[in-house]
């Protein structure tokens, strides 16, 4: 079974288990493509395990927690014990992490709130997870920030961060996620040079980078089409406002309809993202993933 397809298969393993809790009837091609360059990344990590009986993971603002979850899942067969603190601010995601972690036997702190994580004991952590947040802080907090996470990684561990790139995405002022434009939204796009020049005042050191979707094109298609079926679905599938014998017969319904979407239009988008990752470019990609270590 190709990389790609084992993603894939867990990520079908996944919705299984958790009851259709995330609706995601339609799978994701760009969790796949996440976790095939994350997958390349944690070589260096995987490495130093031969010597550890136990790894304890930090996700910082890890949304639904699949990325940790697809990280946790694989160190597994490598460790004996594997162990995921999970902080975000979205209650709802806390739930959705949590019922993941508990459904695929990850042992697991979910906390919605960031200020238990201030008080978290130093250099606890061998992994950290800071995915698609960096972006979201103030400028006038982004040091704090850093330093904060910087003291909670033990000596030689690692940190995985992933943030806009501002070579293919431009300025943040000129993008619709702009925090102006949108609650929550991104403060900053980075460059690769400004974001290791950041982490390194706190003794973090860049082991490696990587690129993703060099064509925006890509991404845009994707936002219009994919997304929009993933909204709808779990809008249909969840909501409390619509009875459940109606909820049940509209999944029962057009379970053909995304079985056959999911088929042979899923292959077709995760084609198209994966040539973002194999020819990558540093100048036009849209996101940077970026390997630290202490």
């Amino acid at each position: 079974m190709s990389r790609l397809n084992l993603v894939d298969s867990y990520n079908r393993t996944v919705q299984q288990k958790i009851g259709g809790v995330l609706s995601a009837r339609l799978r994701d091609p760009l969790n796949s493509l996440w976790w095939q360059i994350t997958e390349d990344l944690l070589a260096p990590f995987e490495k130093k395990l031969e010597h550890c009986s136990s790894v304890k993971i930090l996700d910082y603002g890890g949304g639904c927690g699949h990325k940790s979850a697809n990280i946790a899942v694989s160190l597994m067969k490598l460790c004996k014990k594997v162990h995921v603190d999970y902080f975000d601010l979205d209650p709802i995601a806390c739930v959705l992490a949590k019922t993941m972690f508990d459904n695929l036997g990850i042992p697991n702190r979910v906390v919605e709130l960031y200020d238990d994580f201030m008080m978290a004991e130093k250099e606890s952590y061998d992994f950290v997870v800071f995915s698609e947040v960096y972006e979201h802080f103030p400028l006038d907090q982004v040091s704090v920030l850093t330093k904060d996470i910087s003291e909670k990684i033990k000596r030689g561990g690692f940190l995985l961060l992933t943030t806009p790139n501002f070579y293919g995405m431009g300025r943040a002022e000129d993008a619709d996620e702009y925090y102006k434009r949108r609650k929550l939204g991104h403060y900053k796009h980075y460059t690769p040079e400004e974001v290791t020049r950041n982490l390194s005042v706190f003794g973090l050191k860049d082991v490696a980078c990587r690129y993703s979707c060099d064509k925006r094109s890509k991404i845009k298609l994707f936002s219009k089409f994919w997304y929009p079926f993933f909204r709808l679905d779990g809008r249909l599938t969840n909501s409390k406002k619509i009875p459940a014998i109606l909820r049940k017969l509209y999944f029962l319904g057009s379970h053909p309809f995304f079985a056959l979407l999911d088929k042979f239009l899923h292959p077709f988008m995760c084609s198209m993202f994966r040539q973002g990752y194999t020819n990558p470019d540093p100048k036009s990609s849209r996101t940077l993933h970026l390997l630290f270590q202490k």
